[in-house]
């Protein structure tokens, strides 16, 4: 994979949804989330995507920590 300059953004905590119609429950697990300091396809400069859209697009996050002002 290619390696992709990003700052750590958090963690999104999964939750537990009910489909008010058909009761179904569905658990949607949490996941990491990046701020690109480059583009890749469909998300620009300086979008916040789940790690998993990095990792689907062939790229491997590497954190850049935040120079002082």
């Amino acid at each position: 994979m290619t390696p992709l300059r990003c700052t750590y953004a958090g963690y999104q905590e999964g939750c537990t949804v009910v489909d008010p119609v058909t009761w179904h429950v569905k658990t949607i697990a949490g996941f990491h989330l990046w701020t690109l300091l480059e583009p890749i396809p469909n998300h620009p400069f300086e979008s916040t995507v789940a790690e998993s859209t990095i990792r689907e697009a062939g790229f491997e996050p590497v954190e850049q920590k935040e120079e002082p002002c």
